[in-house]
């Protein structure tokens, strides 16, 4: 995932003028849950109120919904 994020800044650099269409290829189970590895546990509650810690409780039916 991060190589291909890479990439796409890479394009994004080189020419300000292209549009990306869809990023959503780039989703998929295994980057949502390295993403959410990745947050803080202290920042601030999404706007469902819910936490990292009470999202985590579920965290493989929540990746799938």
């Amino acid at each position: 995932m991060e190589t291909k994020l890479m990439r796409i800044a890479e394009l994004a650099k080189e020419n300000q003028k292209m549009k990306f269409t869809s990023l959503a290829h780039l989703l998929n189970k295994e980057s949502l849950r390295q993403c959410h590895r990745e947050i803080a546990a202290n920042k601030a509650t999404g706007v469902t109120g819910v936490t990292k810690e009470e999202y985590s409780e579920k965290l493989d039916e929540n990746l799938q919904n």
